[in-house]
């Protein structure tokens, strides 16, 4: 998606102002700081942060299971941040693209001894069942 988040901001009738609030959050801040920066583009650090806030995250999907598809355990933070932040995600909006649902399944299914080999093993495997379990509920709501 080629995308940026101005765009999809303009495409729900919300107007960025051209000079940032000096009372502005630093979600705000930050968000001010991506909003031209294509959804594709997108790097780790403003890709998890995004996920864990929930923004744009129909939008953002495709981009997310390309990046746990080249790295499961991947992050910005702390290792395996998309993954944990994936894994909080609605059942919901694995239910609207189940190409990509099953996909993340696959990727799960492909990692499962990865992550278990991990440090923080039993943390990194509690984040891949609950998204396995929402993946499935969302492709047996089918």
């Amino acid at each position: 998606m080629r995308k940026t988040f101005r765009e999809i901001d303009e495409g729900k009738g919300f107007k960025w102002e051209v000079e940032p609030d000096p009372d502005e959050s630093a979600l705000e801040s930050w968000h001010r700081s991506i909003l031209d920066t294509q959804i594709t583009d997108l790097d780790i650090g403003d890709l998890c942060r995004a996920v864990r806030q929930d923004l744009y995250t129909p939008e953002l999907l495709p981009v997310v299971v390309r990046e746990l598809d080249k790295e499961v355990l991947v992050g910005f933070l702390d290792e395996a941040e998309l993954l944990k932040g994936t894994s909080k995600l609605s059942e919901a909006i694995w239910a609207k693209n189940l190409l990509l649902t099953q996909k993340v399944l696959n990727i799960l299914r492909r990692d499962k001894e990865l992550i278990a080999a991990e440090p923080r093993a039993v943390e990194y495997v509690e984040y891949a069942q609950a998204l396995e379990r929402k993946l499935l509920g969302a492709l047996n709501g089918k």
